[in-house]
């Protein structure tokens, strides 16, 4: 009984609520509003051709740091793949020498 009250208690709150009213120049506000935003799309549009160069110039600046950094990487790679230091870490530790 108690679940059943509550649910008559929550609908008998409903009964003095009136229905929502649009006001009066609504339609007329929202069409206002649209054709607004289309000519400030249309104005805005100067500025996405700025963009685009902004954007060309930032893919241009980090291609271009990518292949910096590679050819530094592979560089010093080549630079160190002599076998100096490998028969220098052999000869200091005594890896390949037979001791029985």
């Amino acid at each position: 009984m108690k679940a059943e009250d509550r649910i008559n208690k929550a609908l008998n709150s409903l009964s003095g609520m009136e229905r929502a009213k649009a006001p009066e120049d609504g339609f007329s506000r929202i069409q206002e509003k649209i054709a607004a935003q289309k000519n400030a799309g249309m104005n805005s549009s100067r500025t996405t051709g700025t963009a685009i160069y902004k954007l060309a110039a930032m893919i241009a600046i980090i291609l271009s740091f990518n292949i910096w950094a590679v050819s530094n990487y592979l560089s010093s790679d080549n630079m160190n793949s002599g076998n100096s230091t490998y028969s220098q870490i052999t000869t200091d530790y005594n890896l390949y020498e037979d001791e029985y």
